[in-house]
């Protein structure tokens, strides 16, 4: 009796245990519930985020595969042509195809440069950020172009690329307080020249950075700090819209490359034949007629815009005969405030090196006429260059080439 009596009082005395040890049980039951529910959640954002970093890593690759910084594509390297006819708005088209061939020359400079500037000032360093981000679209876009007008769709991204390339890199300045510009008598040197060439497509920069007329640029602090830029006619105009560029208003004063050039029959009155001789590798050993020859070959254009001057309707129609227009075609560039001159490239062959400088021989003519688009509402803007003061102005160049021989100051 006492014994069981005692083993029921144990039994008894053990269950409110018991009931504790379940309960704590069923808690902590609980807990591994909830531990388990928690690594699932993070093994779920883990698995996504597996597949973000592999997504990632893919466009990543992808981009390195798009901007192939050590691989050289021979076809798309070295020399280029000019197209000696362009039909109307595919100026614009060549001109984008100049800057993506400058892009890509420079690809190398341009992936190595954006880094460096990421650390640099808030705008800066997001522009670069931008850069670095579009240059493979801008690179893929020129690998598979079979013609400037497939470039079209990648037009923004290869021009912000470009603007920021010069802007920040290539046509930068350490400081714009003093002239001469340093860096551009640097750059002139660079590309083999004793003062810069004009500007060509390659010198793009977006115009919130530049002082194109009056000190017209929105951004003062990241000013270009000079002129030596490309302004692009813009791709929407307004309706009756006239090029400046013959001391007009600035605000209309455009960068253009320009077609429909027509071939002049033509004489050469005088010429420098020594300096032409050693300004141009193709003229070294030629004679005096076949200079004449090669420089009506190279120089006797006229605009389209003055061939329509000339022509039944225009303006100049009772005071020039146009007999001497011949038939042929040719593209030049008009550089701001250039009015009636225009840059012929010898041969329409250029080149641009791996820091994205255009190479080219050109030549400077005056008196080719106006642009199609020009304001000729002036009776001064003839856009022809008179005889006698083609005489003068050959007479003064000639004195002063004399002064600088004598002083020792030519680089003859």
């Amino acid at each position: 009796m006492v014994t069981g009596t005692g083993d029921a009082s144990r039994s008894a005395s053990s269950t409110p245990l018991l009931q504790t040890e379940v309960h704590a049980l069923h808690q902590r039951l609980d807990v591994l519930q909830r531990e388990v529910a928690c690594c699932r959640e993070e093994a779920t954002a883990l698995r996504e985020y597996l597949t973000e970093a592999q997504r990632t890593q893919a466009e990543q690759q992808s981009c390195l595969t798009d901007f192939i910084p050590i691989i050289a594509c021979p076809l798309k390297d070295g020399a280029y042509k000019l197209p000696s006819q362009l039909a109307a708005g595919a100026e614009v088209e060549e001109e984008l195809l100049i800057m993506a061939r400058a892009v890509w020359r420079a690809r190398q400079r341009i992936h190595d440069e954006a880094p460096s500037e990421l650390s640099r000032s808030r705008s800066s360093g997001q522009e670069a950020a931008i850069a670095a981000a579009l240059l493979p679209e801008a690179l893929k876009a020129y690998r598979l172009a079979t013609s400037a007008a497939d470039l079209s769709p990648a037009g923004s991204s290869i021009r912000a690329v470009l603007s920021w390339y010069n802007h920040s890199v290539r046509l930068a300045l350490e400081t714009k307080g003093t002239w001469p510009r340093k860096e551009l008598s640097a750059l002139a040197l660079k590309m083999g020249a004793a003062m810069l060439p004009p500007a060509t497509p390659c010198e793009f920069v977006e115009e919130p950075l530049c002082w194109w007329a009056f000190g017209q640029h929105s951004r003062d602090a990241d000013w270009l700090g000079h002129g030596y830029f490309w302004r692009q006619i813009p791709q929407e105009l307004s309706p009756g819209f006239l090029l400046e560029n013959a001391a007009g208003n600035a605000m209309n004063d455009f960068d253009c490359l320009e077609g429909g050039f027509r071939r002049l029959d033509g004489k050469v009155l005088a010429a420098d034949y020594s300096l032409l001789r050693s300004h141009f590798p193709d003229l070294q050993g030629k004679s005096n007629v076949e200079v004449d020859a090669w420089l009506l070959e190279e120089a006797a254009w006229l605009s389209e815009g003055q061939a329509q001057r000339l022509d039944e309707g225009g303006d100049h129609h009772h005071l020039i005969s146009s007999k001497g227009i011949l038939g042929g075609s040719r593209s030049a560039l008009r550089v701001r405030s250039g009015g009636r001159a225009a840059t012929f490239l010898v041969g329409d062959r250029y080149g641009i090196d791996e820091e994205g400088n255009f190479r080219a021989d050109m030549l400077d003519v005056k008196g080719i006429g106006t642009h199609v688009m020009a304001d000729i509402s002036s009776e001064k803007v003839t856009g022809l260059l008179g005889l006698a003061d083609a005489l003068r102005e050959l007479a003064f160049q000639r004195l002063v080439q004399r002064l600088l021989d004598l002083e020792g100051l030519s680089d003859a």
